[in-house]
């Protein structure tokens, strides 16, 4: 189980890694967009009867989950998931840290998801966002949106280099 445990913890730091990939690229080539992941989803679900509240539903159940994100960010020990047998203080600090900025980093992510399905249940119009790479590309367009994806980008380095410090290092015995 704790072979499993961390593979897991690197598998989603790479996943992680990626995903600041896709921030980059659209730093570089804002014109770019994101991706077509939840399209077909979106399009019938807005077909639907129920379609415009149930992607309302969805909205603000994204946006709930990036503000806990962040607020986990803010207020979570992440250390305490590290062994400190292997570990110095100091080192299991910035590896908090990097949690820490990854974490908030994903709650704006997922929150600015919500926040876009919450506009495109408003307008009934599927086109609005299709994903996480859309809902990037849409967050590059604003004013300072270069900026914001830029410090995505380094969140989502810092949780995926949490997350694969985690994968060599996570205290697998009960406190």
């Amino acid at each position: 189980s704790g072979l499993y445990t961390r593979a897991v913890d690197a598998a989603t730091g790479v996943i992680y890694l990626g995903l600041t990939l896709v921030a980059l690229r659209l730093v570089a080539a804002p014109g770019h967009d994101g991706g077509m992941l939840g399209e077909r989803w979106l399009d019938r679900a807005l077909a639907t009867p129920a379609g415009p509240w149930l992607t309302a539903v969805a909205g603000v159940v994204l946006l709930a989950a990036g503000l806990g994100l962040v607020w986990r960010g803010a207020t979570a020990h992440f250390a305490r998931q590290l062994d400190r047998r292997q570990l110095t203080h100091a080192a299991r600090q910035w590896i908090a840290a990097l949690a820490r900025a990854g974490a908030v980093a994903r709650g704006a992510a997922f929150g600015f998801c919500g926040f876009l399905l919450l506009g495109a249940a408003i307008r009934d119009d599927g086109d609005v966002v299709r994903g996480l790479g859309d809902a990037l590309g849409e967050l590059g367009r604003l004013r300072l949106g270069p900026w914001l994806l830029a410090l995505v980008g380094v969140g989502f380095i810092a949780y995926g280099a949490y997350q694969l410090a985690k994968a060599r290092f996570r205290r697998l015995s009960l406190p």
